[in-house]
């Protein structure tokens, strides 16, 4: 809510509020401009978190597949293509992408081949925004791309996918986003994009993720191989 542009509005509620008051702040993630408000808004807080960690990355559900595709930026809605036809469990799909603008084309060249998608982002008037959200939640959007901003705090159950588009900039958002699928014990499957300019990113979350994430060769560029374990490929 910060992010999206209602900050001023909860700077605004704060200061009509008692002064002696609980404050309660819930982040999916804390970066550097939530650790501000923390600071700035709550006097000596108890930290609480709910997701186990593994060193230093938070610890992915067994039950969420990881999957990785090397492909070229220019080859990206082929292997989405190729990816949906290989599988018909492709119910409720969250597909991340970095800004808005790429989101918007995204859900445009998609529909041209004749998905049913949508993209959601902050420059969506509230009452849009609802109407997307409330679309994929009952099934009549298969489809919904998200900028970072846009998805968090989202709680939708049943997301069958999630497709990292575009890479996150960190492992952590990496987890975080693909935290999504997977949910109340469900299986989830979370694929992940990745182009020539993402190697170094990569290879921060790979080294992280360890043998959970595996290769997947959708053959566009010559005959699949057998998948393999990330730390060996």
């Amino acid at each position: 809510m910060l992010d999206i542009g209602f900050a001023e509005a909860i700077e605004q509620i704060i200061k009509w509020m008692p002064h002696e008051r609980q404050t309660c702040l819930f982040s999916a993630t804390v970066p550097p401009f939530v650790a501000r408000l923390v600071k700035r808004y709550l006097r000596d807080p108890e930290w609480v978190s709910t997701l186990e960690t593994t060193g230093n990355m938070r610890s992915v559900p067994s039950q969420i597949r990881q999957n990785f595709v090397n492909v070229a930026e220019r080859d990206k809605l082929d292997a989405l293509d190729k990816l949906v036809k290989e599988e018909s469990d492709y119910d409720r799909v969250l597909v991340f992408r970095r800004m808005k603008i790429t989101s918007d084309r995204l859900a445009e060249s998609m529909q041209r081949r004749g998905y049913v998608a949508k993209a959601l982002h902050g420059d969506l008037p509230q009452g849009e925004r609802n109407r997307v959200l409330d679309d994929f939640r009952s099934g009549r959007i298969r489809f919904l791309i998200a900028t970072n901003v846009a998805a968090r705090g989202l709680d939708i159950d049943g997301v069958s996918h999630v497709l990292n588009y575009d890479l996150p900039d960190t492992p952590e958002e990496y987890v975080h986003r693909i935290g999504r699928t997977g949910r109340a014990g469900r299986a989830g499957t979370a694929i992940s994009f990745v182009s020539e300019w993402d190697y170094e990113v990569f290879g921060a979350i790979k080294d992280r993720a360890g043998d959970g994430l595996v290769e997947r060769d959708l053959g566009l560029y010559g005959t699949p191989a057998e998948p393999t374990p990330a730390a060996n490929a």
